[in-house]
């Protein structure tokens, strides 16, 4: 079991990442160890002690801050410190999904999808957001895109395909937010790329965005040629690689697979072909040396001296700095 106080309405447990860090943490400790992860809020804003479970606050605390429109209203006439800190729930919202999936809901990430994509409550806050602070709307929508990727999240196909149309298109516009969980996230980049194809956008706006995250991620992606969702039997890959293109590893790719005739259900690739041979890697491997006693180390190193050449031209130089000084001091008779 664990207890955590809140004392004023300045902070909840979505405002920042550390409650969600260091609190569900305990609790995420507490599952491994075996335990059960009971975790209460000591609600002390009324001057009174109310024990409430974690659950109940958190749903408290989304309903009546993040979901509520004079809230977001209020965070709109802050300018950017306002949009930040909308921005910042969906990574808090991810942290406590992280450390107690239980506790955050398909339904609370529906209700902000609703609130914050589609402007559900008609506060204005989606063309807010894209205007005020493109990158911190972008960052928002990249998070929900990971909370379904992950599988943490579960709502309808259209929704994803919408959010992954929402991010392409804002990185045409105002280029990639490349926050942690964007740029350093090649899967979720994978997963956005291989859904170009069914996006209702150009071709030359498709190649654009590659064109963006290639860049911005020192990466190598292709336009897929078939869609993995659409259909059975597809092969379509997403290829990534160095930006010159002097390796390419493949993140995402389905089985090709016949569907009707004698081959059913058989591997169609070309008996001739062959996966590429994964890069060589290079460098220094780390042995574990251990010294018997101080007296052997002195003999080893008298009887077989290993000094490299830079140790020895910096000796070199501690010598000659030292005979200059005494030689200076034996010139002034000192």
């Amino acid at each position: 079991m664990g207890v955590f106080s809140r004392s004023s309405n300045l902070y909840g447990v979505l405002d920042h990442p550390m409650v969600a860090a260091y609190f569900g943490g305990l609790a995420a400790a507490i599952t491994a160890s075996g335990g059960d992860a009971n975790m209460y809020i000591n609600n002390l804003r009324n001057g009174e002690t109310n024990i409430q479970t974690l659950s109940e606050f958190l749903s408290m605390d989304l309903s009546s801050r993040y979901l509520n429109p004079e809230w977001i209203k209020g965070m709109m006439e802050s300018g950017y410190a306002g949009t930040a800190h909308m921005e910042e729930l969906f990574g808090v919202m991810s942290v406590w999904q992280m450390t107690m999936p239980d506790l955050v809901t398909d339904k609370m990430w529906n209700n902000l999808y609703e609130t914050y994509i589609n402007d559900s409550k008609e506060t204005g806050v989606t063309e807010y957001l894209k205007s005020e602070n493109a990158y911190a709307y972008q960052s928002a929508v990249a998070t929900l895109l990971n909370s379904i990727y992950s599988g943490d999240w579960t709502p309808s196909e259209d929704v994803q395909k919408q959010l992954e149309q929402e991010y392409v298109e804002q990185t045409i516009l105002n280029g990639v937010v490349c926050c942690h969980h964007t740029c350093s996230n090649l899967e979720l980049n994978a997963q956005i790329v291989q859904g170009l194809l069914s996006m209702d956008i150009s071709k030359s706006e498709k190649q654009t965005y590659l064109d963006i995250i290639n860049v911005a991620l020192d990466q190598n992606f292709n336009l897929p040629t078939t869609n993995s969702g659409s259909g059975s039997g597809t092969g379509g890959a997403v290829v990534v690689g160095t930006a010159d293109n002097e390796t390419n590893t493949t993140l995402a790719q389905t089985e090709d697979t016949t569907t009707d005739g004698e081959g059913f259900g058989q591997d169609a690739t070309p008996s001739g072909s062959t996966a590429s041979a994964a890069p060589q890697v290079s460098g220094y491997e780390m042995v574990t040396q251990r010294m018997e006693n101080a007296a052997s180390s002195v003999r080893d190193f008298i009887a077989n001296p290993t000094v490299s050449s830079s140790s020895m031209i910096a000796i070199a130089f501690v010598v000659l700095v030292i005979g200059a000084v005494f030689f200076g001091f034996r010139r002034k008779g000192i």
